[in-house]
């Protein structure tokens, strides 16, 4: 879930969070089909770009992720984590029943849209074994990113204060989610 709220849109915030995402997925066995991908957007309203069984190749993935635009407007993280959770990951867009299901929400900010069900739609997707890591890019105040993110915090849970440092956070993420 990549934030393209209007702090997003601003500066190369957007592209960053792309080149994070390509970063985590540099070493992925997506081309022997270990792993799926699938990408939302989100600012006033969440948008699905593409669902975990659009792209079966990274060089295809990556294409697709370059072509993606930020679109302005304010933070719903509550609609986006019910868009996960209701569409994304169910088995005729994707996903598997073997599968661990990962979500990964990155925000610049806190929500200001829906924001009394955001904690509820965390609380709804993690029951539903999605494990939720979050990750804030300068974010002043951690205590709604603690309670989206799954448990342990130590391995959920993840502040960068800029998106410098968060393409430096990518090697590791993966490493993280990968070696579980």
């Amino acid at each position: 879930m990549i934030d393209s709220s209007s702090s997003s849109c601003e500066g190369k915030a957007f592209n960053k969070q792309l080149e994070f995402c390509k970063t985590v997925l540099k070493e992925a066995y997506i081309d022997a089909g270990y792993i799926r991908v699938g990408l939302l957007t989100y600012n006033d309203r969440s948008k699905i770009e593409f669902h975990l069984n659009k792209h079966s190749t990274k060089s295809d993935l990556f294409a697709a992720m370059d072509q993606l635009n930020c679109t302005s407007g304010l933070t719903n993280m509550a609609d986006a984590l019910s868009a996960i959770r209701t569409a994304m990951f169910i088995p005729e867009n994707g996903d598997r029943p073997d599968a661990s299901n990962i979500a990964v929400l990155i925000t610049d900010g806190l929500s200001n849209v829906k924001d009394g069900r955001t904690i509820l739609e965390a609380d709804l997707t993690r029951k539903e074994n999605i494990q939720i890591y979050t990750i804030g890019i300068g974010v002043p105040f951690l205590k709604e990113m603690r309670n989206i993110a799954s448990k342990p915090l130590w391995r959920f849970l993840y502040d960068v204060s800029n998106v410098e440092e968060l393409i430096q956070l990518g090697a590791h993420i993966y490493e993280t989610i990968c070696k579980r």
